[in-house]
């Protein structure tokens, strides 16, 4: 992956971030700053929640299309 690409739960370049967005960011923040008093968690988030898994596309915003990974 590429710093510039996008997917999932990102924020597409050039856009605000919502509420509920921003909520979600911030409960991940909590989760990762002592991951491993919550690892059960971030395993099923990671397995479950579309938003943080990789897609066979992402967006690259530098070419500002969507590209295979």
């Amino acid at each position: 992956m590429l710093p510039w690409d996008g997917w999932g739960g990102m924020v597409v370049p050039g856009t605000e971030a919502d509420d509920e967005r921003l909520a979600f960011f911030d409960r991940l923040a909590a989760l990762t700053a002592d991951p491993d008093a919550h690892r059960d968690e971030l395993d099923r988030l990671a397995a479950d929640d579309w938003r943080l898994q990789v897609p066979d596309r992402v967006y690259n915003a530098l070419r500002g299309r969507d590209e295979p990974v």
